[in-house]
């Protein structure tokens, strides 16, 4: 194997362009990677506000008077929170920091969560009862641990 002029000055040449295309990647994929990760807690924050919406189905449906309980497990980076006033009180919100994801509405059946809102997050056990106020039935929800 014969080394030559050539060979010498292109060798350190390739490896500058080498690095310097590695050093253009790496902020792109820690980019793409946090972003996975965002999308990964705001999928499983999203599955867990979904039996939150099946279980105030549930309530309502079982009739007034009616009570269950189910756990949720939240990501600490997230929080979920459950009515509030206006048309928020037909809706669940899903958020990451600050910043609202996601909003899931209780259409089918559209039932009023009762109350002024509730914001969870973290390992909760949450209680639903299906109460009559005011003449509107509605689903009161409560964390109870």
């Amino acid at each position: 194997m014969r080394v030559n002029k050539k060979g010498m000055i292109g060798f350190p040449f390739r490896l500058a362009i080498a690095f310097l295309i590695l050093a253009l990647c790496v902020p792109t994929l820690i980019h793409m990677v946090d972003g996975f990760q965002q999308n990964a807690e705001i999928d499983s924050v999203s599955i867990e506000a979904e039996k939150i919406s099946n279980t105030i189905s549930r309530t309502y449906y079982s009739g007034i008077g009616s009570v269950c309980t189910l756990d949720v497990s939240i990501d600490n980076d997230c929080y979920i929170k459950i009515g509030g006033e206006g048309t928020d009180a037909y809706s669940i919100g899903i958020f990451l920091g600050d910043n609202e994801k996601n909003k899931l509405y209780l259409e089918r059946p559209s039932v009023k969560i009762i109350g002024n809102g509730l914001e969870i997050s973290g390992n909760r056990t949450l209680m639903f009862e299906c109460i009559k106020i005011d003449n509107i039935c509605g689903v009161e929800v409560t964390s109870i641990a």
